[in-house]
C-alpha cells in the first residue's frame, strides 16, 4: 500500500529529471527549452553573454529567450545583471584553484536572488492594470510598492556590480588575506540581497498585495453572490 502511495511522487520526479535533462540538450543546440523557469532562462543567457563581449540585449537571442516571459522595460536590469557575471568571468580567468569557481557561484547566486525581485516587480505591474483610477487606494499601495521595489533592486545591481572590481583588486595582490577579504564581502553581499527580498515580504505583507488568481476568485464570488441575490428575489 505504502510503495503505491510514493509512486506519483516518483514518477513526477523522474519526470522533471527527464525534462531537466531534454533542457541541457537542446541548451546544446541551442535550441528552445521546454521549460520556461526563470533558472532556465538565466542558464541559456549565460551562454550567449559569456561567448561575446559585445553581447547585450538589443540582440535577437538574447530577445527571443526574454520575449513572453520579462517585460521590456526590465530587460536592462538583466542586462546590466549578466554583464557584471562576465566581467567577473574574466577577471577570474586568471585564479587557479577552485576560487574562481566559488567567486563566479555566488555571483550568480546573487543574479538568482535579483531576478527574484525582477518577477516581484512585474508581478505588480500585472496586478497593477487591474485598478484603473490612479487616485485609488489600491493603485496607490501598488505605487509605493512598486518605487519600493525599483529601489531595491538598484541597490542590489549596484552591490552585484562591485564585485568585479574586488577581484581586480585581488588579482593585482593575490594574497591570501585579500582572498579572504573578497569571500567576506561576497558573503556580506548575499546577506545584503537576503534581507532585501525579506523586507519586500514585509512589506507584501503589510499592504496584502493580492494575486492575479486571487483577484479573480474574487471576481467570481462577487459574481455568483449578484446572481444569488437576483434569484432571491424572484
Amino acid at each position: 500500500m505504502a510503495e503505491h502511495e510514493h509512486q506519483p511522487g516518483f514518477i513526477k520526479l523522474l519526470w522533471q529529471g527527464i525534462k531537466a535533462l531534454f533542457d541541457q540538450l537542446l541548451m546544446i543546440l541551442d535550441l528552445p527549452t521546454a521549460s520556461n523557469t526563470a533558472d532556465t532562462r538565466l542558464r541559456r543567457l549565460r551562454r550567449i553573454y559569456y561567448s561575446d563581449p559585445q553581447i547585450n540585449t538589443t540582440y535577437r537571442q538574447v530577445r527571443d529567450i526574454l520575449r513572453g516571459h520579462v517585460h521590456k522595460k526590465n530587460y536592462d536590469y538583466y542586462d546590466r545583471m549578466l554583464s557584471t557575471e562576465r566581467l567577473v568571468v574574466r577577471a577570474t580567468r586568471n585564479i587557479r584553484g577552485s576560487t574562481s569557481y566559488d567567486i563566479l557561484s555566488q555571483t550568480q547566486q546573487l543574479s538568482a536572488r535579483i531576478v527574484a525581485l525582477v518577477e516581484q516587480l512585474e508581478d505588480i505591474d500585472e496586478i497593477a492594470t487591474l485598478y484603473k483610477n490612479p487616485a485609488s487606494d489600491e493603485a496607490k499601495t501598488m505605487a509605493e510598492s512598486r518605487q519600493w521595489l525599483v529601489s531595491r533592486i538598484e541597490e542590489a545591481l549596484n552591490l552585484q556590480a562591485s564585485i568585479p572590481a574586488k577581484v581586480v583588486s585581488f588579482n593585482t595582490s593575490k594574497t591570501r588575506r585579500k582572498l579572504d577579504q573578497l569571500g567576506e564581502s561576497i558573503d556580506r553581499l548575499m546577506l545584503q540581497l537576503d534581507d532585501i527580498l525579506e523586507s519586500y515580504e514585509e512589506i507584501d505583507t503589510y499592504h496584502q498585495v493580492p494575486s492575479i488568481e486571487e483577484l479573480e476568485l474574487e471576481g467570481i464570488t462577487d459574481e455568483i453572490e449578484e446572481q444569488h441575490d437576483r434569484s432571491s428575489h424572484l
